[in-house]
């Protein structure tokens, strides 16, 4: 913190300006007082700030209060005689409070009052820091009768400067832990980002996490957490599920295993409730229903027996009973039941746990026979199913179940015997069967191949249909047909081998000419110009009519030029740069070497290179400081030199008459000496030693004689004044005459002659201030004229603004509720249709829209059934949430960024949206589309009524999707061309076709390409406001600096102004007239001291001589204080003179900064001009770039078509008895490895879901693929493109 204590004459740093300061204060004021202002300024970043209360408080009770403005700044006046304190505050900011003591301030110090200039700078509040020790003070103020100042107390302020210093300690180490927890917070929400693309929501949850504990209450990260958290809760709940399910059954396995079936039925009805669908639970629940069913049963016939029981006896008889005759678990319910009937007897009890060993060996025993019978069953069952299929002749069969069998009993020999029999009737039908099918396969062949070579044959596929010709011939060599239709082959194929020629050489020079055309696309993209120029060149003599070539060739000059252009444009900024770096530094060494003229000169060079630069015009300002510092110390030390050889020339002087015991001129010395330097201890000594020596009569002649060198110095004194004034008045410098002749009346108050100068002055500033107050006025009023034709025209620009605001409003409106229409959001799109009704009552447009959608819904809502229309409506509640909270927080964001925009200038708006869209159009050019799209997404956010950015986006969108399409066709182009005739489609007699899933992969791959893209635009929106934030924050400051830049360099240009004008002839007047005014004042006080001295001294003589002297001195006095006043009242008289003046030169300033601002205005207006153009030339040539590569399009779709059909002939004339191919054999490989009929798979790979669906007739299969992407869906079979309605006719159809 910085407390300058400006006070009455602010410690003589400036002379006479600084005695100003004090005078503007007492006329401020217009009486007696204090007089307080200053600036309140942030600590941090030391800019001005407005809106703190400053509170003054006199004697404990609140006085008054006043707000600092824009510039920070404040002022009050404290009347004499009180205790006060200052608070300053503001809300979110530390308080901090000083005190200023006016009272015991004698009388006569207080005409013409004080002034403190107070800077204060406050910080913003920080949690966790204890700022009561700014409770107390920080700087408390009193007057000091030394100085005759209202000065600070040092003292307190050096007690509180070690808790202050503590307390700034403290804040600056918080403010940097902040900042590293900023960077710690950016971390920890990027690792969480990460994590949530890779699916480990454990850690993202513990990233978000960690983020909201050091940023609490951050709502993306609390929203992030959320939907970390729900990813985690579903990961976790599906696993929990499985291992609640696993947990369930293995329960009621094992109280299954126990026989305790209803515990176990209650487990597998819970794990069936975890998962409906298993198969395992629902089949042990059947067999627990039939083995309580069992068990119920036998429960009925025991409780039947146990009444039979008598109680006890009858219950251990009939135990003994059961016991004996081995039949335990009858034994064990009456012993237990005697048990019960008497706890205390011990037989039962050891009778049970004689029957629980004999059951556990009984179950032993049980358990391995009837291991042994359902051996014996399903040996008996196997052996029955294989005699039953041996006897129908179903041999494979009855051969896998005497397998089995023999597998059950290996020592048996009858399924042995068995299996040898079905080998030998095997072997037997096998060789009739290969004799029939050998016959059935040679004719089979033989129709096929003559089939195809007839289908091939009219097909126009003579290869092919010799191939088969050939084959059939081979297969039945004595067929006469085949003969005849190879003939007939051969007559055909040479007349197609002439004109065959013909086309492969018109196919090689489009081949050549499409390579040179390509070769020179890449070239220009990459910049290649003189390849790309070769390569057009070269295309253009293979085919000379081309328009194509010639116009990129055209291009290609064009764009050389233009990069010549901006190299140039380049290295002169480069040059600009080195040479301001150069004069930069060059001034920074000559500022270490203390050279300042030469270093402010170097910085002025600097700053003509570079107006905008900051730099340079803080240091010129710096270095101005150091030069008036070093003026003031100089112009100190002079006058302490001045001060100590008068003083030893008047003490070689008093010592020299002392020695000669010449005791009056001694004294006279001396005395003039101690004047000089009053705490010096030897001209005291002497003075008494003197006095001592001499009488009564000879310290009166002293006096006499002192007195009368008095009066001839003031004599001096008053001419000197006098010839400066009529000097100064000669020359119209009526400011330099009313001060000598002030002073020369300070001398002599009673003279006529500078009174009479003094009103003469007065009548002619009077005059002169008169015609500058009318000039003033009609100042005033021409700008008052201007102002009201300024509001004027504002009001019906602001009309306009409105029209067109509901323009716009109402286009947004219907253009939002096109896209949820499209999107089918009805219920978003009903609402900007009504809201767009709002805005325009009388359009038809949208309520036509919302009766289609109110039919729409109608016809949806009846082909919904109940669940799925609960369920739709839940999903579009959802939707609604969701689309409220992101409307709200846009309307949040479009709030606020409003009011920020309402500080913009609209001239600034239009710059940044030329200079958004120029670079955008330059983007677009060089097709980078990422870059183009952000850009013209912020020209649009500056100005969402243009059209032209939302065009621009709209073709970059169909731009990349253009792309991505042949990058796919491309690929797909590349893989080999199958081309087979499909067999007629058999039966199918399976499928495995789940239409859920492909419906679930389509609307997963369609919300998250939604979520993408909503994500990436609030990225980019995010990016543009916190740019947008940043530019304004800089231009903000940058217009700060330079207002202080410009402020300071006029403060130090008046101060200049005031110490240095005019020649060097004036400058040296100024400063005489300066040393003059301190001579008085130093005289006056002489005076004072001489009549102390005198009144002491007279009280050695008579009382009648000391009443004398009293009087005298005290009308001396008087006549003193009386000179005084009328000196600081003409003083103040004379700053009021100064004032005015100073406001006409200001106006004269403010009057010329208006035009600077006004032809500033009229540049800016030209370089948009100039912009504009440039922006039209640059969609000019980007338009034209786009036609050049439609153009290319269209040659490369034309080349591609052109390799399919060369493909198509290519297969065509593969002949049929050629080996097969890679393909046929992979769909004969398919057909072994599936079913007939349909067959569905699905997977992920990367991005994409794939559907793959492998159809397969007879030994052929096929295989289709439905790729679902985020940005569209394809078709393929066996590789090749193919259409929606193909996949659906050849995979779906029965």
């Amino acid at each position: 913190m910085r407390i300058p204590f400006g006070t009455r004459w602010q410690g003589r740093l400036l002379g006479l300006l600084c005695a100003l300061v004090l005078l503007a204060g007492a006329a401020h004021a217009q009486v007696d007082n204090v007089y307080v202002y200053g600036t309140v300024k942030d600590y941090t970043s030391a800019k001005k700030m407005d809106g703190v209360i400053v509170s003054v408080f006199k004697n404990g009770a609140k006085l008054t209060e006043t707000t600092t403005n824009a510039s920070g700044k404040y002022e009050f006046n404290l009347d004499y005689g009180a205790d006060y304190k200052i608070v300053y505050s503001k809300p979110g900011i530390v308080s901090k409070n000083i005190t200023i003591d006016t009272r015991n301030i004698p009388e006569e110090e207080r005409v013409g009052g004080h002034g403190m200039n107070i800077e204060m700078t406050l910080f913003q509040e920080l949690p966790g820091i204890d700022f009561t020790v700014l409770n107390q003070p920080i700087g408390k103020a009193k007057f000091d009768p030394t100085s005759s100042e209202v000065t600070w107390d040092l003292q307190y302020t050096e007690q509180i400067r070690s808790e202050i210093a503590r307390l700034m300690k403290e804040y600056e180490d918080k403010k940097r832990r902040e900042a590293g927890a900023d960077a710690e917070f950016a971390k920890l929400m990027q690792q969480g980002e990460a994590a949530m693309g890779a699916a480990d929501f454990k850690k993202a949850v513990e990233s978000f996490t960690g983020a909201l504990a050091i940023k609490a209450g951050d709502p993306i990260a609390t929203a992030k957490l959320s939907d970390a958290r729900m990813k985690l809760d579903e990961l976790e709940g599906q696993k929990k599920r499985e291992e609640q399910y696993a947990a369930l059954i293995k329960e009621a396995d094992a109280l299954f295993g126990k026989k305790d079936y209803e515990g176990a039925k209650v487990k597998y009805n819970a794990a069936l409730d975890v998962k409906d669908q298993e198969a395992y639970p629902k089949q042990k629940l059947k067999e627990i229903d039939t083995l309580l069913a069992d068990l119920a049963r036998k429960a009925e016939e025991e409780k039947k027996a146990k009444e039979l029981q008598a109680k006890y006896d009858a219950a251990i008889k009939a135990g003994d009973e059961a016991f004996k005759g081995g039949k335990f678990e009858q034994a064990k319910a009456p012993y237990t039941e005697a048990a019960g009937l008497k706890p205390d007897e011990k037989y039962p009890k050891d009778q049970l746990l004689a029957i629980d060993a004999k059951l556990a060996e009984l179950a032993k025993k049980e358990e391995e026979e009837r291991k042994r019978k359902e051996l014996e069953a399903q040996y008996t069952a196997l052996i029955a199913a294989a005699d039953a299929a041996f006897k129908a002749a179903n041999y494979d069969q009855a051969k896998g179940k005497y397998t089995e069998a023999s597998t059950l009993k290996p020592e048996e020999k009858y399924p042995k015997d068995q299996l040898a029999a079905i080998e030998a009737k095997l072997a037997e039908l096998a060789k009739k069967a290969e004799e029939e099918r050998m016959a059935k396969e040679l004719q089979a062949k033989y129709d096929a191949a003559i089939a195809a070579g007839d289908a091939a044959f009219k097909g126009a596929d003579y290869e092919g249909a010799k191939g088969r010709y050939n084959e059939a011939l081979g297969l039945k060599p004595a067929e006469k047909y085949p003969k005849d239709q190879l003939a007939a082959i051969d007559k055909k194929l040479a007349e197609l081998a002439a004109k065959a020629e013909e086309e492969r050489k018109q196919r090689e020079l489009n081949e050549k000419y499409q390579a040179a055309i390509a070769a020179a696309d890449a070239a220009f993209q990459k910049d290649g110009f003189d390849e790309a120029k070769a390569k057009y060149t070269e295309a253009l003599a293979l085919k000379p009519a081309e328009k194509y070539p010639k116009d990129q060739l055209v291009a290609i000059d064009k764009r050389i030029a233009e990069l010549a252009a901006k190299a140039e444009e380049e290295r002169k900024r480069k040059e600009l740069d080195a040479r301001y770096g150069d004069v930069v530094a060059l001034a920074d060494a000559l500022l270490g070497k203390k050279e300042y003229d030469q270093s402010k000169a170097k910085f002025i060079e600097a700053a003509n290179l570079k107006p905008e630069e900051g730099y340079p015009k803080q240091k010129i300002a710096e270095i101005d400081g150091i030069l008036a510092e070093l003026a003031r110390k100089a112009e100190e030390e002079r006058k302490r030199q001045e001060l100590e050889a008068r003083y030893a020339e008047l003490i070689g002087k008093a010592d020299k008459a002392f020695a000669g015991e010449q005791w009056a001129a001694a004294l006279n010395d001396y005395k003039d000496a101690l004047t000089l330097k009053p705490a010096e201890e030897h001209p005291k000594a002497r003075i008494a030693e003197i006095e001592q020596k001499l009488d009564a009569a000879a310290q009166a002649k002293a006096e006499e004689e002192r007195l009368a060198r008095e009066k001839a110095d003031l004599d001096a004194r008053y001419q000197a004044f006098l010839a400066k004034a009529d000097k100064a008045f000669s020359l119209s410098k009526y400011d330099d005459a009313r001060m000598a002749y002030t002073d020369a009346l300070g001398v002599k108050p009673d003279e006529q002659y500078p009174k009479d100068k003094l009103a003469e002055i007065d009548r002619i500033l009077a005059d002169l201030a008169a015609k500058d107050e009318a000039a003033r006025l009609a100042a005033e009023k021409a700008a008052r004229d201007k102002a009201a034709a300024d509001a004027a025209a504002a009001e019906e620009a602001r009309l306009k603004a409105g029209a067109e605001a509901l323009e716009r409003q109402y286009r947004e409106l219907i253009a939002a509720a096109d896209l949820a229409f499209d999107g089918e959001q009805f219920d978003r799109a009903r609402e900007k249709y009504t809201e767009a009704l709002t805005v325009k009552p009388d359009e038809q447009y949208p309520k036509d829209r919302l009766a289609l959608i109110e039919s729409e819904l109608a016809k949806r809502a009846a082909a919904l059934s109940e669940a799925e229309r609960l369920a739709e409506e839940q999903r579009r509640a959802e939707e609604e949430r969701r689309r409220r909270e992101a409307e709200a927080a846009e309307a949040a964001r479009l709030a606020a960024e409003a009011e920020r925009m309402k500080g913009e200038s609209a001239r600034l708006l239009e710059e940044r949206y030329r200079k958004a869209i120029t670079e955008a159009d330059l983007a677009f050019g060089a097709k980078s589309w990422a870059e183009a799209r952000g850009l013209y997404a912020q020209a649009l956010d500056i100005k969402p009524s243009e059209t032209y950015p939302s065009d621009r986006i709209a073709e970059i969108d169909r731009l990349v999707a253009e792309e991505e399409r042949r990058r796919r066709e491309a690929e797909l182009a590349a893989r080999p061309v199958v081309k087979e005739e499909p067999p007629p489609p058999p039966k199918r007699s399976s499928t495995t076709i789940d239409m859920r899933k492909e419906q679930e992969a389509e609307e997963f791959m369609r919300e998250a390409r939604l979520r993408e893209e909503a994500e990436k635009y609030e990225r980019i929106k995010k990016l543009r406001r916190d740019l947008t934030d940043e530019e304004l924050a800089n231009q903000n400051e940058a217009y700060t600096r330079r207002q202080d830049g410009v402020t300071y360099k006029q403060r130090i240009e008046e101060n200049d102004q005031q110490l240095y004008q005019g020649s060097e002839e004036q400058r040296k007047a100024y400063a005489e007239q300066m040393r003059a005014y301190q001579e008085s004042l130093a005289e006056a006080e002489r005076a004072r001291q001489e009549r102390s001295a005198q009144a002491r001294g007279g009280a050695k003589g008579t009382v009648d001589a000391t009443r004398e002297q009293q009087a005298e001195a005290a009308r001396r006095r008087d006549e003193a204080h009386a000179g005084q006043v009328a000196a600081q009242r003409n003083a103040v008289e004379q700053w009021q003179a100064k004032q005015e003046q100073d406001a006409r030169m200001g106006l004269d300033r403010n009057q010329r900064a208006r035009d600077e601002v006004t032809a500033q205005i009229d540049r800016q207006v030209a370089l948009q001009e100039r912009g504009a153009e440039l922006a039209r030339g640059q969609r000019d040539q980007v338009q034209e770039t786009k036609d050049v590569q439609a153009r290319v399009g269209q040659q490369f779709s034309q080349r591609a078509t052109d390799q399919r059909l060369a493909a198509q002939e290519q297969l065509a004339r593969t002949p049929l008895n050629q080996p097969k191919d890679f393909a046929d054999y992979n769909r004969s490989k398919l057909a072994t490895e599936y079913p007939p009929g349909v067959t569905e798979e699905s997977y992920t790979e990367g991005n994409k879901v794939i559907i793959r669906r492998v159809v397969v007739n007879g030994n052929k299969a096929d295989e289709y693929s439905k790729v679902i992407a985020k940005w569209g869906t394809f078709y393929f079979k066996n590789g090749q493109s193919i259409t929606e309605m193909i996949w659906a006719n050849e995979t779906e159809r029965d």
